[in-house]
C-alpha cells in the first residue's frame, strides 16, 4: 500500500476517534461530578501509562519492522504477540498492586476504578499493533467500520449508565471493556496465516527489542512529564484540582494535525537534502518551515488561548472555569512546537543526546512543578510543563547547532516569527470583544484567522511558502 493511502486511512481512523471524543468529553464533564470525573481521569491516565510502558515502544517501530519482514510478516506478528502476551500478564499484577495501594501513592482511593481498568490496559497493550498490521495487509475499510461501531456502542452504553441508571461504576466498566472488544474485532480481521503462531526465535525477539527501546525511552519520558504533573496535583492538592487540570491541559488537536501533516511533507525533502549533504539548504529549509508552521498555527492558538475564559466553560461547563488559565498556560507549549527539534539529530544518529535532553526536561519539570503547584495550584503544573518544553526545545536546538556548526539565527527566523506573533495577538484581542454571542464570535474568529493568513503570507510576505505543496500554495495566490 502506498504511503498516501496508509496515511489516509490512519488519519481517517484517528479523525473519527477525535470527533467522537470531542463530543464525548463535554458530555462527561457535565454528567459526572468533578470528583467522579477526576477519579475516572486518574484511572484512565494510569492505564494509559501502563499501556505505554508494557508496549515497550514496539508500535513506534512496527511499520518499519514490517517492511523488513515483508515476506514473513506472520513471523514478526507472532513474536510481537509472544512479547505482548508475557508483558500483559506482568501488567495485570502491577496494576492490581497499584489499585489496592492507590490511596497511598495518589492521595485518592481509586482502587475500584483501577481494578476494573485492568481490562482496559490488557486490551490497549494487545491491540496496539493490530491497526498497523491491518493497514499493512491492506485491510483498511473494516477499521473505519469497527471504529464507528465501537464509538457508537461506547456512547450509547455510557449514556445509559450515567443518565438512565446513574451508575458511575457501570460507566467505568463500559469504558474499560471497549479496548477488549476492539482487540477481538481487530484480531479476527488479521489474516489466518498471520495468526498462526510460529516457533520462538531469540534473535528475532532481540532485534525487536533493540529497535524499539529508544522509542520506548522517549515515549516514557514524554508521557511521564504529563503523568507526573497529574500525579503531583492529585497528591499535593485534591482529585477536584486534578479534574480542573485535566480539562485545561489539552493540546489543540487541529493544531497538532496541521503540524504533523506539514512536518510529514517536509521530512521527505529534508531526508533527501541530508543524503546529498546540502547542509546550507537544510538549515534554510528548516528556517522557512518553522516560520510557515508559526504563520498557520499562531492565529488559531492565540485566539483560543486569549479567549479561554469564554470558551472552556462553554465547552466543559461552568464547573471548569478554572481550567481556562490552565489551558492558556498549556498553549505556550503548543506554540513552541513549530519545529521538529529531533529530526537532524536522528539523521545524524545522535540518539543519546535526544534521550539526555528528554530526561533533563523531565527532571526540570518535576522540580519546577513541585514549586509552582504550591504557588499557583493546578495552573502551576501547566506553566511548569510549558517551561519544560521550552527547556527541551532549547537543549535540542543548542545541540543541533553545535553538531552542525551553525548559529541559532540560521535555525529560526526570529524577526518574522515575532511579527506573526504580534499580529496574531492583536487579532486575538479584537476577537475577544465579540464574546457576547457565540455565533458572532465564531464568524469573527474565522475571519481573523483568514486575515492573518492573507496579511502574513500574501501581503507582507513574511514567509516564503514555495516549499509548501503546490495545491496549498494556490490557496494564497
Amino acid at each position: 500500500m502506498s504511503l498516501k493511502k496508509t496515511t489516509f486511512w490512519l488519519v481517517l481512523v484517528n479523525g473519527i476517534n477525535f470527533g467522537i471524543n470531542f463530543i464525548f468529553a463535554p458530555f462527561l464533564s457535565r454528567a459526572l461530578s468533578i470528583e467522579d470525573y477526576g477519579s475516572y481521569g486518574q484511572a484512565l491516565m494510569t492505564s494509559q501509562l501502563l499501556v505505554l510502558i508494557f508496549s515497550i515502544g514496539i508500535p513506534s517501530v512496527y511499520t518499519m519492522l514490517l517492511s523488513q519482514y515483508r515476506k514473513n510478516a506472520n513471523i514478526l506478528f507472532s513474536h510481537v504477540s509472544y512479547i505482548f502476551f508475557i508483558l500483559t500478564l506482568i501488567s495485570i499484577v502491577i496494576q492490581f498492586i497499584l489499585a489496592v495501594t492507590s490511596k497511598n501513592w495518589l492521595g485518592n482511593d481509586i482502587s475500584k476504578e483501577l481494578s476494573i481498568f485492568i481490562f482496559h490496559t490488557i486490551g490497549g497493550i494487545l491491540s496496539s499493533i493490530l491497526t498497523l498490521h491491518l493497514i499493512f495487509r491492506q485491510i483498511s475499510k473494516p477499521l473505519v467500520w469497527i471504529t464507528l461501531f465501537l464509538n457508537t456502542v461506547k456512547i450509547i452504553f455510557a449514556l445509559l449508565m450515567i443518565q438512565y441508571y446513574h451508575n458511575y461504576y457501570g460507566f467505568i466498566w463500559v469504558i474499560s471493556i471497549m479496548p477488549l472488544l476492539n482487540l477481538f474485532l481487530l484480531y479476527i480481521q488479521i489474516p489466518k496465516l498471520d495468526r498462526k503462531w510460529t516457533s520462538l526465535k531469540y534473535y528475532i525477539i532481540k532485534k525487536i527489542v533493540l529497535e524499539s527501546y529508544p522509542y520506548f525511552i522517549l515515549g516514557i519520558l514524554g508521557y511521564a512529564t504529563l503523568y507526573v504533573d497529574g500525579w503531583l496535583i492529585s497528591k499535593m492538592l485534591s482529585v477536584n484540582d486534578y479534574a480542573i487540570y485535566r480539562n485545561g491541559a489539552i493540546e489543540i488537536p487541529f493544531i497538532a494535525t496541521i503540524y504533523s501533516s506539514i512536518a510529514s511533507v517536509l521530512l521527505g525533502r529534508l531526508s533527501i537534502l541530508y543524503r546529498e549533504r546540502k547542509f546550507d539548504e537544510i538549515f534554510e529549509f528548516k528556517k522557512k518551515a518553522s516560520t510557515i508552521i508559526a504563520a498557520i498555527t499562531y492565529p488559531i492558538i492565540l485566539i483560543l488561548a486569549i479567549n479561554a475564559n469564554y470558551l472552556i466553560p462553554l465547552y466543559f461547563s461552568n464547573k471548569y472555569i478554572n481550567s481556562s488559565i490552565v489551558f492558556s498556560l498549556y498553549s505556550i507549549a503548543v506554540m513552541v512546537r513549530i519545529n521538529d527539534y529531533t529530526d537532524l539529530l536522528i539523521l545524524n544518529k545522535n540518539r543519546k543526546i535526544i534521550i539526555f535532553a528528554f530526561f533533563a526536561s523531565f527532571l526540570f519539570n518535576l522540580v519546577t512543578s513541585i514549586f509552582l503547584i504550591k504557588l499557583l495550584s493546578s495552573a502551576g503544573a501547566a506553566l511548569s510543563y510549558s517551561l519544560s518544553i521550552i527547556f527541551l526545545a532549547s537543549i535540542l536546538t543548542l545541540f543541533t547547532c553545535i553538531k552542525y556548526n551553525r548559529k541559532i539565527h540560521e535555525y529560526f527566523d526570529f524577526n518574522n516569527i515575532f511579527k506573526i506573533f504580534v499580529l496574531s495577538l492583536f487579532l486575538s484581542f479584537i476577537v475577544k470583544q465579540f464574546t457576547f454571542n457565540i455565533i458572532i464570535f465564531g464568524i469573527v474568529s474565522v475571519l481573523s484567522v483568514i486575515l492573518a493568513y492573507f496579511l502574513g503570507l500574501k501581503y507582507f510576505k513574511w514567509i516564503e511558502y514555495s516549499i509548501l505543496p503546490k495545491q496549498i500554495q494556490s490557496w494564497f495566490k
